[in-house]
C-alpha cells in the first residue's frame, strides 16, 4: 500500500470513528420517538455514502460527484434538524466538507463550509436557542470545517506533488534509457560503416593485388599466393558477416524503457503487455511510442481517478498498435486538449493515427497505430 492509499484509508477510519462517537450516545440517551426513527436511517445512510463515496456503485448511482456531495449535506441537515438539541450532531458537516475537498475547488469548498454553517445556525434557532449562542456555535463549527477543508486540500496537493515528482523521475529515466539505446545503435552503425568502408575496401584491394601477383609469380610462389587469397576471401566474408550482424542488432529494448517509465507509479496500477515480436530499430518511432505511453499514464493520474490502467502494444506485418484503457470515472463530453493533440501530431508525422473514446463511469479508451515502415 502506497502513502496516498494509506492516507485515504486512515481518513476513512477517522471519519468512521467520529461517526460512532457521535451516534452511540444518541442510541443510549434518546427515547424512541418519531424523530429518533427519522434520524437513525438518515444517520446510517450518511456513513455508507461517506465510506464508499469513491466506489464504482456510487459513481454509477450519482453520475455527478457534486450531486453526491449535495446528498451528504442533505442527510447531515436532516440529522441536524431532527436532533438539533444534541450538541455534537454538527460534526457531520465537518465530515461532509472533507468530501467537498475531493470534489470542489478550494474557493467553492470554502463557500460550501459557509453554507453548512448557516444550516447549523438555522437549526439551532428553530429549537429556541438565542441568536448569539446559535451564531457562536455556527462560527465554531465553521472553524472546524475550514480546518478540515484546508488540511484535506494540503494532503491532496502533497499527494499530487509526490505523484508528479515520481512520474517526472520515471519519465527522465525512460528518456535516459531511450537516449542510451539510441546512442548504442548509432555507435554500432558508425562502427559497421567504418569496418565496411575502410577495412572492407582494403581487403578488396588486397584481393586484386594478390590476383595480379599470382599471374606474375612462378609456380612455387603461386601456391602461397593462393593460400593468401583464400585467407583474404575468408576474412572478407567474416567482415561482411560482422557488419551485417551489427546492423541487424540495432533493436531498441522498448520493454526495458517502458518498464522504467511505469515502475514507480503507485496509482493507477499499470498492466503493461508488449508482444514478443515487437522489434524497433528506429529511435524516432520508439520515441513516439514512449511519449504516447507517458501521456496516457499522465492523463490517468491527473484526470481519470482510475485504479487500473491496461496498456497493450502489438506488432503485425504492417503496423504497430498501442491500446490503452482505464477503469476511471470517464468523461462523456471529452474534448482533445494539448496532450491528446500532441499525441496526434507526433503520430501524424510518422504516418500514424489516433482515436479515443470515453463514457461516464466507464473509463477512458485510446488507441494509436503507426506503420512498421514509413
Amino acid at each position: 500500500m502506497n502513502e496516498t492509499q494509506y492516507s485515504q484509508r486512515m481518513s476513512k477510519f477517522a471519519g468512521l470513528a467520529t461517526w460512532f462517537a457521535i451516534g452511540i450516545p444518541v442510541l443510549f440517551s434518546f427515547e424512541p420517538s418519531l424523530k429518533f426513527y427519522i434520524w437513525l436511517p438518515v444517520y446510517l445512510a450518511f456513513i455508507i455514502i461517506f465510506s464508499f463515496h469513491s466506489s464504482k456503485i456510487l459513481r454509477k448511482l450519482f453520475k455527478n460527484e457534486v450531486l453526491l456531495l449535495v446528498v451528504l449535506t442533505l442527510l447531515a441537515s436532516i440529522a441536524q434538524f431532527t436532533l438539533a438539541s444534541y450538541g455534537l450532531m454538527p460534526i457531520l458537516f465537518v465530515l461532509t466538507v472533507v468530501i467537498a475537498a475531493y470534489t470542489l475547488a478550494l474557493k467553492q469548498g470554502f463557500y460550501w463550509a459557509i453554507f453548512q454553517s448557516l444550516i447549523i445556525f438555522t437549526s439551532l434557532i428553530t429549537i429556541g436557542a438565542s441568536i448569539f449562542d446559535s451564531f457562536i456555535t455556527a462560527i465554531a463549527y465553521f472553524g472546524f470545517q475550514a480546518f478540515a477543508l484546508f488540511s484535506t486540500y494540503a494532503l491532496i496537493n502533497e499527494a499530487k506533488a509526490k505523484m508528479e515528482l515520481s512520474q517526472a523521475n520515471a519519465e527522465l529515466r525512460a528518456t535516459q534509457e531511450l537516449i542510451k539505446e539510441s546512442g548504442q545503435i548509432n555507435e554500432r552503425l558508425r562502427i559497421s560503416r567504418e569496418l565496411h568502408d575502410l577495412i572492407g575496401h582494403q581487403l578488396t584491394a588486397l584481393s586484386l593485388n594478390l590476383e595480379v601477383a599470382k599471374h606474375l609469380a612462378d609456380s612455387k610462389a603461386k601456391e602461397h599466393i593462393s593460400t593468401a587469397q583464400s585467407l583474404n576471401k575468408n576474412l572478407l566474408r567474416d567482415l561482411r558477416d560482422v557488419v551485417s550482424s551489427m546492423r541487424d542488432s540495432q533493436e531498441i529494448d522498448l520493454n526495458k524503457v517502458l518498464n522504467g517509465l511505469i515502475e514507480n507509479v503507485p496509482i493507477p496500477k499499470i498492466h503493461l503487455e508488449i508482444s514478443e515480436n515487437l522489434k524497433l530499430n528506429d529511435p524516432n518511432r520508439a520515441h513516439v511510442i514512449v511519449r504516447f505511453v507517458q501521456e496516457v499514464i499522465t492523463n490517468a493520474i491527473k484526470h481519470s481517478q482510475a485504479k487500473n490502467l491496461w496498456i497493450n502494444i502489438e506488432m503485425n506485418n504492417f503496423e504497430i498498435t498501442i491500446q490503452a484503457r482505464d477503469d476511471g470515472r470517464g468523461e462523456p463530453n471529452l474534448k482533445a486538449g494539448n496532450g491528446l493533440n500532441g499525441m496526434a501530431e507526433r503520430l501524424s508525422e510518422i504516418g500514424g493515427k489516433l482515436k479515443f473514446s470515453s463514457k461516464a463511469n466507464q473509463g477512458f479508451n485510446i488507441e494509436a497505430s503507426l506503420p512498421v515502415g514509413y
